[in-house]
Order: C-alpha cells, then structure tokens, then sequence
C-alpha cells in the first residue's frame, strides 16, 4: 500500500481512469494499513484530483467513501471534520455531509460547532462539486 507521500506527488491533473485507478487501489487496503488521520489525508489528495478531472467519481467509489467517512469520523475532531468535509466537497458527497449536520448538537468540541458554521455560509450544492464554476 502506498503512503502519503506517494499520493502527494502524483500530479494534480490525472486522467479520469488514472485517478479512478488510484482510488480503487487505496480502497483495496481502505481498513488495513493507516491511521484515520493518514486515511483522511490521503483521500483529501484524491478527492482534489477527482475534482479536477471534470466528472464525479464511480458510484461504488463514492460510495465506500461515505461509507468510510460515516462510520469512521471524530466527529469531535476539527481535523477530520475539516477533511470529510472537503472530500465531500470535491466528490459530491451529500449523504457525508448531512450526517455531519445531523450530529451538530452532540457536538462537545465548539471549534467544530463553528467550522460547520462558516461551511454552512459558504456551501451552495454539495451534491454538485462544480456548481460554482
């Protein structure tokens, strides 16, 4: 399984199968080899190389991500909030992002509480990760 690193070096503008490829490698040892924290970094780099290819991802892609994402988030953590959020945005993850909303009064960290405060302002459609462009 590659790291970080090997994810951080790719280019920014891969082809539509190259990135869709990437994801469906690290998908493979979603649960094996990283900690969250890394698991998160590593999608936010997938994801921002997803957004740039024009198209949403495979279906069953997404799908595992949210699935991922729901399952697995601190949802006391502003870092991974932070990171679920922007890897919705990039990928149209509506159903990661409305969970996040749905737990906001079981919330104790108030920096997160706030975080979800100013996403809220400025998302438009996060089903549409162009929406804006």
């Amino acid at each position: 399984m590659n790291n970080l690193e090997y994810f951080k070096l790719l280019p920014e503008i891969m082809s539509y199968e190259d990135i869709n490829e990437e994801f469906l490698r690290f998908i493979e040892n979603l649960y094996l080899m990283n900690s969250m924290s890394e698991n998160l970094d590593i999608l936010v780099e997938l994801s921002s190389r997803q957004w740039n290819t024009y198209k949403l991802a495979h279906k069953s892609i997404r799908d595992v991500i949210t699935e991922y994402l729901t399952k697995n988030i601190n949802l006391n953590s502003d870092e991974d909030i932070d990171s679920a959020i922007r890897i919705s945005l990039a990928l149209g993850l509506k159903d990661v992002y409305d969970f996040i909303l749905s737990k906001v009064d079981n919330m104790s960290n108030d920096n997160v509480v706030e975080l979800l405060k100013e996403y809220q302002s400025e998302i438009k459609d996060i089903s549409d990760p162009y929406c804006s462009i």
